[in-house]
């Protein structure tokens, strides 16, 4: 429905709140999304309890606080792009692959694209990982190569510049 973006727009408004970052999408038929506000110390409080408020319109509202900053020490960015058919157990065969390694998720986009000329469904990820500084890009495309002839995934991996 109208208007969910702007209730908490305007609640943050009213407590000097900053908004930071947002990711905000309609997926299966209903409205999600996460916010961040940057917000002084002494109106976090308030901005909570007004956030909290809005359950009363009929909004599912969690509040978290959160310290923020840099990846942990001995991380590096790395931006992934995969492709192929759509089909049961990428996610799960990718991340399974990622959690051996002991790479994080910073985030991660996915989306079933329908060809409008055969109809034919792929399957896209893009993800913004946190891989250890000991891992090479080498040697992470090479397990990921196996996951990409196992489903028939194309995978490109790189550096991902910093900000």
């Amino acid at each position: 429905r109208h208007g969910i973006v702007n209730a908490l727009s305007e609640c943050a408004q009213r407590h000097g709140a900053n908004w930071a970052a947002s990711r905000l999408a309609r997926a299966a038929g209903e409205f999600a999304g996460m916010v961040h506000f940057d917000v002084p110390p002494d109106s976090a409080d308030a901005l909570a309890t007004s956030l909290r408020a809005l359950d009363s319109a009929g909004l599912r509202i969690t509040v978290a606080r959160s310290a923020g900053g840099e990846p942990a020490a001995g991380l590096r960015s790395v931006e992934l792009q995969l492709v192929g058919d759509d089909r049961k157990g990428i996610v799960s065969s990718l991340t399974r692959i990622l959690a051996v390694r002991m790479v994080s998720i910073e985030n991660m986009h996915t989306e079933i694209v329908t060809s409008p000329g055969t109809g034919r469904r792929s399957f896209k990820v893009i993800a913004h990982l946190l891989v250890p500084a000991n891992l090479g890009n080498e040697q992470l495309h090479a397990e990921l190569d196996g996951l990409a002839r196992e489903m028939m995934l194309d995978v490109a991996l790189g550096d991902r510049p910093s900000a």
